[in-house]
């Protein structure tokens, strides 16, 4: 930790950087729960160094947070991180595990979904030698047809380990292929056959099938338990309207060069862009291998003094250029790639938009060399560098 405990005195050191907003995190759990039961829990997912925000930063604030009652995460990588950092909630895997890997997940006390008898047998054999109870959920495909077991799977896995003192089925669950969709109605045929699974196995108590967008869509489809990622950050999935999200990451950068260029004359690679103009340029220290894809060359917008800046030219492997004509921007002064500026703001659904993709791919795609500093009111609470 630096000795500035102060966010606009550290960044001043970087010339590029990810803010993460503990407040906004807090509140946007709040109004999360607001539309739960106090019988439905709220499964935070942290898959993707949460969603390409820093676990080492947003886990103990989630860790603290009463309002979040599990975690779940891919792979059973993610979830020895999670443990390594202090975190002590139930951790599921939704993603398949091999069966040499049994012993981790019992070492760790790592929730496992268990799609075979042969990885059940491997975690009742590894509870027993370690003197615990393995925790598995069972993953129903109802026509996702990415991951999961068929009814007649689910009923025999249920029959095989019903009675295993080694193990505990814990949870059921599935995912809905069209949730995000403006037409959902894929969901019905799902939830159809989801039922028809909980019938065949009425004794495992603890169901979850809604993502973000679900859970704000059908709050008839809570179940037991809510598996939200993009809400919680703050970001809203499409064709829904959600309660009041802040987002918590902001992007930030420093413009490290102001050059001048004259009509006719071309920027970056392949002079993709050449000016119209007399114009002032800004060179941005984030490029490609940070997450900002090439799909921005000519093609996005920064905050720079306040106005909305375009990206000239090919966004390379380091840097981007903008044109800061019409702003009163100048060497080493902030710009803002996502977040807000002087009262305007980029949203990550405006920027995404831009490039025909969706928030997750782009947040997931924020590259581990910028640093990330999450806070509180401005003051830090922790600093994650390179």
């Amino acid at each position: 930790m630096s000795e500035s405990f102060d966010l606009n005195e550290q960044v001043q050191k970087y010339s590029a950087w990810i803010e993460l907003d503990l407040d906004a995190l807090t509140e946007n759990i709040t109004s999360i729960k607001s539309l739960l039961s106090q019988q439905t829990a709220l499964i935070a997912v942290v898959k993707a160094n949460a969603y390409g925000h820093g676990i080492q930063l947003l886990g103990p604030a989630l860790e603290e947070n009463s309002g979040v009652e599990k975690f779940a995460v891919y792979t059973i990588t993610e979830g020895i991180e999670l443990r390594s950092i202090g975190l002590k909630k139930p951790i599921l895997i939704m993603g398949p595990v091999d069966v040499k890997l049994a012993n981790l997940a019992i070492e760790h006390n790592l929730t496992v979904t268990c799609d075979s008898k042969e990885l059940g047998r491997a975690l009742a054999q590894a509870a027993l030698a370690a003197g615990k109870t393995a925790s598995i959920h069972l993953k129903v495909d109802t026509g996702m047809h990415r991951f999961g077991n068929t009814i007649e799977e689910i009923m025999s896995l249920e029959k095989e380990f019903r009675d295993d003192k080694n193990i505990s089925i814990e949870g059921i669950y599935t995912h809905l292929a069209n949730g995000d969709l403006q037409d959902d109605s894929f969901s019905d045929v799902q939830i159809a056959k989801f039922e028809a699974v909980l019938e065949a196995v009425p004794n495992i108590a603890f169901r979850h099938v809604a993502n973000s967008a679900t859970t704000i869509k059908r709050p008839q489809l809570h179940y037991q338990g809510v598996r939200c990622g993009l809400v919680m950050y703050g970001e809203t999935p499409n064709n829904i309207s959600p309660p009041v999200l802040k987002p918590v990451l902001s992007l930030k950068a420093r413009i490290m060069r102001v050059s001048n260029v004259d009509t006719g004359e071309g920027v970056g690679y392949g002079l993709q862009w050449k000016a119209s103009r007399p114009s002032r340029l800004g060179l941005i220290p984030i490029g490609y291998a940070d997450g900002w894809f090439r799909f921005f060359s000519n093609n996005g917008i920064v905050l720079a003094g306040g106005v909305k800046c375009p990206i000239v030219g090919t966004v390379s492997m380091d840097s981007f250029v903008i044109d800061i004509t019409d702003s009163t921007a100048d060497f080493g002064d902030e710009v803002v790639l996502l977040g807000k500026q002087k009262g305007k703001k980029i949203s990550i659904s405006e920027t995404v938009s831009k490039i025909h993709t969706i928030p997750y791919e782009l947040l997931t795609g924020l590259g581990n060399r910028i640093p990330r500093i999450s806070h509180r009111r401005g003051i830090i609470i922790g600093i994650l560098e390179p």
